[in-house]
């Protein structure tokens, strides 16, 4: 007697298999399309928060009977919320129609002894077995609920995205158990001992009459069923975006394919791995400059064109020197249309790494400086004018000061006199109020600095026993100390 064993074993490596293809082919068809089309900004102000949605793509299942790739299609219609310029995060609301079938086909026997499903009796040959296989027609209609990093579409077009809903799924089905051909047809008679695709594909007649376990015969089952998924989009134009989506969906029931198995803990999952195109619908915009009006010869004047002005707030004067590698670069951008009508470049080659909120005219962008000079420039265009405005920063890497002690040249000196001249060189510091003395915590202001060429000196009375001498030099990097200590034996 020859059983399912086998095919069961390899049901997830012939799963994953397929998942790369389908994904591979995809990938590959996105990338392409992309670079043969002209890429565009991002532009709200163009776009409509709905999208309709139109997908193509692959069926198959995780289930009891042995999975074959078909086909299906759906539709999407849904609006978009927290969808602005500066926005991490922005989802959809979306409602889905989904439309395919699922197929399955086992390449092995079962008896009538090794299931509790009941569907698959009557068609056991005369030895007392079955070849299972199925088709389930499923019509869905679901609500989805759709999370995008808005951020990383904005500078890249490229939106991945994950998602997950609750609908209802209309599925019913059916096997292919007997020949309905012309002569009369019957069960299929199988033989045991070669039970292989071409000898199943010689037999059956791929009509799938038998309604199959929890199935009526032309009647759909209704049932409400959660689902998850992921995808990735690119956003080809302002208002369309390509890309590939795959989502799998939980029936809480074990009779997806037909077939119940004897344990009552198993429940199958159908899949769908499709390629889709998104539209977003135009926005409507009242008319910014309307016709003037004519009446007994008064003629209401024309709005004065302004064009744009661009104003730098950080950094606010050329030639500004920081020490940081990071910086935000923020400016003021009135009288533009939109980010689409700006332009901006670090050290002349063009960054898409800014945003701009058009409600306050705010500008920022997060940039590694180079170490010296870096020029931001900033055109903004109207159809009043265009405008450009540069600016300059100088980056310089923060050193932090330096003290060498001259006098004495170790960290501990013995002496017999009370009276003791100490001397340092210290740099990169400007002023002697960037250094402070201490002897025994006490603040020693009597001392000599030399600001040209950093030399410190001054003179003590030392008290019998240590006398702990520490020298602090403080600039815009941080703060360095140096101790010594004078033991004075009378």
């Amino acid at each position: 007697m020859l059983v399912n064993t086998l095919a069961q074993k390899s049901l997830w490596k012939q799963l994953k298999d397929c998942i790369m293809k389908q994904i591979i082919t995809l990938s590959i068809f996105i990338l392409t399309l992309s670079t043969m089309l002209r890429a565009q900004y991002v532009s709200y102000e163009t776009q409509s928060k709905w999208q309709l949605g139109f997908n193509v793509g692959g069926t198959w299942s995780t289930a009891d009977v042995k999975y074959k790739t078909y086909g299906g299609w759906g539709l999407t219609l849904g609006r978009s919320f927290n969808y602005d310029y500066g926005r991490r995060f922005s989802f959809d609301i979306r409602g889905r129609y989904l439309r395919g079938n699922w197929y399955g086909q086992d390449y092995d026997t079962t008896d009538a002894n090794g299931f509790s499903g009941v569907a698959l009796k009557p068609y056991m040959d005369s030895l007392g077995f079955a070849v299972n296989n199925f088709e389930t027609q499923v019509h869905r209609l679901s609500l989805e609920l759709v999370l995008h990093a808005n951020s990383l579409r904005e500078r890249t077009r490229w939106d991945p995205y994950i998602f997950g809903g609750i609908g209802w799924t209309w599925h019913q089905t059916s096997g292919d158990l007997s020949d309905n051909d012309s002569l009369g047809g019957g069960i299929y008679n199988y033989d045991p001992t070669d039970i292989s695709k071409p000898a199943l594909s010689s037999l059956m007649d791929q009509v799938y009459e038998s309604a199959l376990d929890g199935s009526s015969k032309n009647t759909f089952r209704v049932n409400v069923m959660p689902s998850l998924g992921v995808g990735i989009g690119y956003q080809i134009a302002p208002n369309v975006t390509i890309g590939l989506e795959h989502k799998s969906t939980f029936t809480g029931l074990d009779d997806f394919d037909g077939f119940v198995k004897a344990s009552k803990y198993d429940q199958d999952i159908y899949h769908y791995t499709s390629g889709f195109i998104n539209f977003r619908l135009k926005a409507h915009h009242r008319e910014d400059n309307p016709k003037p009006n004519t009446s007994s010869n008064e003629i209401n004047p024309i709005p004065p064109c302004i064009p744009p002005t661009i104003n730098f707030i950080q950094p606010s004067t050329p030639g500004q020197i920081v020490n940081a590698v990071n910086y935000t670069v923020i400016a003021s951008i009135s009288n533009t249309g939109g980010r689409q009508n700006i332009e901006y470049k670090v050290n002349g080659v063009s960054n898409l790494n800014y945003t701009y909120n058009p409600q306050n005219d705010r500008f920022e962008s997060n940039v590694i400086l180079n170490e010296g000079n870096n020029t931001f420039e900033i055109t903004s265009s109207s159809a009043c004018g265009s405008v450009t405005k540069v600016m300059d920063l100088i980056y310089q890497k923060c050193t932090l000061p330096v003290i060498q002690m001259v006098t004495p040249s170790f960290e501990t000196a013995t002496v017999s006199n009370p009276s003791f001249s100490f001397s340092a060189n210290i740099q990169q510091v400007s002023t002697q109020q960037d250094v402070t003395v201490t002897i025994n915590n006490r603040s020693f202001t009597t001392f000599g600095f030399n600001s040209t060429n950093g030399n410190l000196s001054g003179t003590v009375v030392l008290t019998p026993g240590s006398n702990i001498f520490v020298i602090v030099a403080t600039n815009s990097c941080g703060t360095v100390r140096d101790t010594v200590t004078i033991n004075y034996l009378q």
